[in-house]
């Protein structure tokens, strides 16, 4: 009448909702997913686990162990009385789109946002073209779209071809935690401005 793999449920099943990023970037050690309160969350690669977590219905990011690219991360959910969620993740080489790259000697530019949009956090990446010349200041400031300034940091100012990443956790300098909407990056050096915009979404 069956076996030890049947599905058996109690109640009519229900979907669950889950959602996460359509593709994971190599190196990052972490996962961002949302799925219902109580369900469990298995994330694996050929068959390993490499990070679990329990849904909460809002997002949570689960640590695991930086992938490569062509790599393919399996998203698992199960929660009792509701139908198995499960999806392939690929894990791409995140670099710098062409028309992003630097083409001036000394030159800087933000090469990427990732995620965005974002719930918890996201790392900004930002580059510097070959160059002989040292920036005196590098800055990266985060406004609100009113134009306040939310978070202020300033980036090492002593490296040549190189990148440099922070990760913005959401928060203001005070730590409080800022509302979904529109928010701003602006990438600054003595004779540099450049602006880009992301979406925070709780």
């Amino acid at each position: 009448h069956g076996d030890v793999f049947m599905t058996l449920y109690s109640e009519v099943p229900q979907s669950l909702a889950v959602i996460h990023d359509s593709v994971l970037p190599a190196g990052q050690d972490f996962f961002t997913i949302s799925a219902d309160d109580s369900s469990v969350i298995a994330l694996t690669v050929d068959g390993e686990i490499i990070g679990v977590a329990e849904g909460t219905g809002y997002p949570v990011n689960i640590t695991i162990s930086p992938q490569s690219g062509g790599e393919t991360l399996r998203v698992t959910v199960t929660k009792a009385n509701h139908y198995r969620c499960e999806a392939d993740v690929p894990v791409v080489q995140v670099g710098v789109a062409e028309d992003d790259t630097p083409e001036t000697p000394g030159s800087v530019t933000i090469c990427s946002i990732y995620p965005n949009p974002f719930s918890k956090q996201t790392q900004i990446r930002c580059m510097i073209h070959d160059t002989d010349r040292t920036i005196q200041e590098l800055t990266l400031n985060i406004y609100d779209a009113a134009g306040r300034l939310l978070k202020s940091f300033l980036l090492p100012n002593s490296y040549l071809l190189s990148s440099t990443s922070v990760v913005w956790d959401g928060g203001d300098v005070r730590g409080n935690a800022c509302p979904s909407g529109v928010y701003f990056i602006e990438l600054t050096t003595e004779d540099t401005n450049i602006t880009k915009k992301l979406l925070l979404l709780r």
